[in-house]
């Protein structure tokens, strides 16, 4: 039988301790470990439910986004009524007077199947009222190969280091390092029964260092044995960092506006109509009127229109055809376009100085 990697707890005022008659079976802290005194994008996940609450591990991916797993914040699973908070201290039994940090809402992935721990799907977000102040951490979105396999992966939980009737040992961040046993097109897989996760460590991630490069978020703890001695899987972040997580990312943490662009020496904000360029690839509307070795972008008009150009340009002819020109310039009357060597779409105006195509220039008059 399987086992959740989350935890029912019983709260008694302050402090934390667990009621074996409130665990809740289908249900999985971090086995072998060490004490983390790091990590703070590593948080831990609490509903409260009058005397009881669940408790799992998250991690902090922007400002407001925790991701953690489905059956964390499934109230099929968790309940329907309750409140949610993230802690973000070490040890849930001495917190700090600004360590709980209130939950606006919680969403889990729709095709997560409780009664089916191995169709995957087990990943949801929390997003807090107030912004969280700890550097977010990175999610891996490079897809896990066989190449991988044996990569060491380190496991950060607030659960338990033993399955105990008696002694509860939840809610201290704890860390420990394995490696990685084998994955399929959802899971992780983990078999290091010495080190490995336990109740409480549901939601936490599995740190990977991919190509060589910082940790990323691998893996989220999702179930085990009944016993945690044995084996343990992850839910895949790879799979489901684009589809699922970054549309919260961005709906409640959308990246800051682009600064204001800053006109160059000659007046016009690069790339666009009237600024200075030598080929297509320079302008926005990839096309490049040249005046020898240097000319400025542009694009087509219509000269029945008086806003057609924008400022400091306006609408001429280059050859026959309607383009905005620089103030103050002319595409001269009977000339022509011709194709652009260095550019399909650059225009070389050619006039009465068609000669000067013998020393490969061109000019626009």
């Amino acid at each position: 039988m399987f086992r959740f990697l989350g935890l029912l707890l019983l709260l008694p005022v302050a402090c934390v301790g667990r009621d074996p008659a409130h665990v809740l079976d289908s249900q999985q802290a971090i086995v072998g470990g060490t004490n983390d005194s790091g990590d703070p994008g590593v948080v831990l996940v609490l509903k409260e439910q009058g005397q009881n609450a669940s408790l799992c591990t998250g991690e902090v991916l922007s400002a407001h986004v925790v991701l953690t797993a489905a059956h964390c914040v499934d109230p099929a699973v968790v309940g329907a009524t309750g409140t949610f908070m993230v802690f973000t201290g070490l040890d849930l039994n001495n917190p700090g007077k600004t360590d709980f940090k209130a939950v606006k809402e919680t969403h889990f992935n729709a095709d997560f199947n409780v009664k089916d721990l191995q169709g995957g799907n087990d990943i949801a977000v929390v997003i807090t009222v107030d912004p969280l102040d700890m550097t977010p951490l990175t999610m891996n979105r490079t897809p896990i190969d066989q190449a991988m396999v044996g990569t060491p992966v380190r496991f950060i939980g607030y659960g338990v280091t033993a399955i105990s009737t008696t002694n509860d040992t939840s809610g201290i961040k704890r860390q420990v390092t394995t490696s990685l046993a084998g994955f399929d097109d959802l899971l992780l897989q983990f078999n290091d029964g010495r080190h490995i996760t336990c109740e409480g460590d549901s939601g936490g991630p599995a740190m990977m260092k991919i190509d060589g490069q910082n940790e990323v978020i691998a893996g989220i703890t999702s179930f085990g044995d009944q016993g945690c001695m044995m084996f343990g899987a992850d839910t895949r972040v790879d799979v489901f960092a684009d589809t699922f997580v970054q549309p919260f990312i961005d709906q409640f943490d959308p990246p800051p506006p682009p600064p204001p662009a800053v006109p160059g020496p000659d007046g016009f904000i690069p790339g666009e109509i009237g600024a200075t360029c030598t080929m297509d690839s320079d302008c926005k509307a990839h096309t490049c009127a040249l005046t020898g070795d240097s000319g400025y972008c542009t694009a087509t008009c219509d000269p029945t229109q008086a806003d057609s150009c924008p400022a400091n340009t306006h609408c001429g002819t280059i050859g026959t055809d309607p383009y905005c020109l620089r103030a103050g310039t002319s595409g001269g009357n009977g000339c022509s376009t011709v194709p652009d060597a260095r550019g399909s779409g650059a225009l070389l105006v050619l006039g009465l100085a068609l000669l000067a195509l013998l020393a490969r220039r061109t000019r626009l008059i």
